[in-house]
């Protein structure tokens, strides 16, 4: 189960109850949000991204109130191929993006997405998004705003955070 935190008016925070899924943690909190009429900018971050600066925060947030969503990526450094095992081609590395977060929204445009879209069909909110209104805004990630998956990721953090 996951945790959703929301800012409240008077500078605390709220702990909603999350799902068995990250979307269902979005949707329990964009539920919560829209109860209390919540308008503006809604920014949905992994807590396994402990290095995103304030910087990209803000720039996300910028960008979503002026397009209605923005998500960091960062291209890949090493060569891609695409395809089954048995037959891949190699694709051009700038035409590919990673994903990181936050993912940031328009709030009503993300609770009506999440209303219309099967959300077990998606692995990030950008997709839930994207399948309602046809586009989504990129906007360049950070190399260090890394996702800890695996237990090596540990000592790239440690790294980060020692220089």
């Amino acid at each position: 189960m996951e945790i959703a935190v929301q800012e409240i008016p008077n500078g605390n925070y709220m702990v909603i109850e999350g799902g068995d899924t990250r979307s269902r943690s979005v949707q329990n909190a964009l539920k919560v949000l829209k109860g209390q009429n919540s308008k503006g900018v809604v920014a949905i971050h992994d807590g396994v991204r402990p290095l995103v600066s304030k910087d990209l925060i803000n720039k996300a947030i910028s960008v979503a109130k002026s397009s209605g969503s923005a998500i960091p990526v960062v291209n890949p450094v090493e060569t891609v191929r695409i395809g089954p095992m048995d037959k891949t081609s190699i694709h051009d590395r700038d035409e590919v993006f990673l994903v990181q977060t936050p993912q940031c929204f328009d709030l009503e445009k993300l609770y009506r997405a999440f209303e219309n879209q099967s959300v077990e069909d998606f692995t990030d909110d950008a997709g839930i998004y994207e399948a309602e209104y046809s586009e989504i805004k990129l906007l360049e990630g950070e190399p260090d705003n890394i996702k800890i998956t695996y237990p090596r990721d540990l000592k790239v953090l440690e790294v980060l955070l020692d220089s």
